[in-house]
């Protein structure tokens, strides 16, 4: 028989099926042209905002701060950024960082809670400003040092505030660092404390001393850790004999800071003040202990 040859069943001309091989080399080279078009197309957006914001120089504002605060205080905090940002363009990277710190380096400055940049330039800075809200004497002396809640030492001499303005907290054993930094002290720490849980009450301008100079009855034991003396607007005062905050542990017995404080809740409401109708309140027991006039 004769060898009959297997008939090619590929239509003429076909071209022969590409490898995988071949397949990802193709792939691989429309990637790289994509990958180069894309970054030449970045490379022009850049060169064309780069061109567009040249001469954008950086100009710091700032978000209006509350109307309590002196306004060499703002313009201090305002001078000390554009210090940073002058002659900067608004595209630097490290603009916001650095306007960031120079405001938060400033002792009028409680935390910067943002910083914006805008195409026009603008730097736009937002910041909780401290806010004076006590006087403290150190121990043996009679210069007062203006502090905020936290015990951060403010940048205003006690003397441009009203006397009656704030209360004091004397006899503080420590001395006072540098505006700016917090005045480290479990006696003042404690004052504060005191004062703090005061200050929603309707009294509270009535207390014009926070006394510790017997904390951590480092005098007696058998006096008052922490006393408060408070004043009527006919300079009448009286002693109040707050005693000491619980232990951390819990392990001693001591009245609740909450439970003092609805006994002088009371107190105030039977008598519409809590100054000068008695000599002292002592909160320190089970019941109220009040002078007998």
């Amino acid at each position: 028989m004769f060898g009959l040859k297997k008939k090619d069943k590929s239509a003429p001309g076909s071209r022969p099926a590409l490898s995988g091989k071949a397949r990802l080399v193709i792939a691989l080279s429309a990637l790289t042209v994509v990958g180069v078009c894309v970054a030449l197309y970045t490379l022009q957006q850049r060169l064309v905002t780069s061109r567009k914001y040249a001469n954008r120089f950086a100009r710091v504002a700032l978000v209006r701060p509350p109307a309590w605060v002196p306004p060499e205080a703002a313009d201090e905090v305002l001078a000390q950024t554009q210090q940073v940002a002058r002659r900067r363009n608004i595209l630097d990277a490290a603009l916001a960082h650095d306007v960031y710190n120079a405001a938060a380096a400033n002792p009028w400055i409680a935390k910067v809670t943002r910083v914006t940049k805008y195409e026009n330039g603008r730097v736009l800075v937002q910041a909780k400003f401290r806010r004076p809200f006590a006087f403290v004497a150190a121990a043996g002396g009679d210069e007062l040092t203006v502090v905020d809640p936290d015990g951060f030492v403010m940048p205003i001499a006690a003397n441009r505030l009203r006397p009656e303005a704030l209360p004091t907290v004397r006899d503080v054993a420590s001395k006072p660092p540098r505006p700016g930094r917090k005045w480290d002290g479990a006696d003042l720490a404690d004052g504060l404390r005191l004062l703090k849980l005061l200050q929603d009450r309707p009294y509270f301008n009535e207390i014009a001393v926070v006394d510790v100079r017997n904390f951590g009855g480092r005098i007696s034991q058998l006096e008052p850790h922490l006393r408060m003396h408070a004043r009527d607007n006919q300079g009448q005062q009286t002693d109040i004999r707050f005693g000491r905050f619980p232990a951390q542990d819990g392990l001693d017995y001591c009245v609740s800071p909450q439970r003092k404080l609805e006994y002088l809740d009371a107190y105030y409401q039977a008598n519409g003040r809590i100054a000068g109708l008695n000599q002292y309140i002592d909160l320190r027991y089970d019941r109220l202990h009040v002078s007998v006039n």
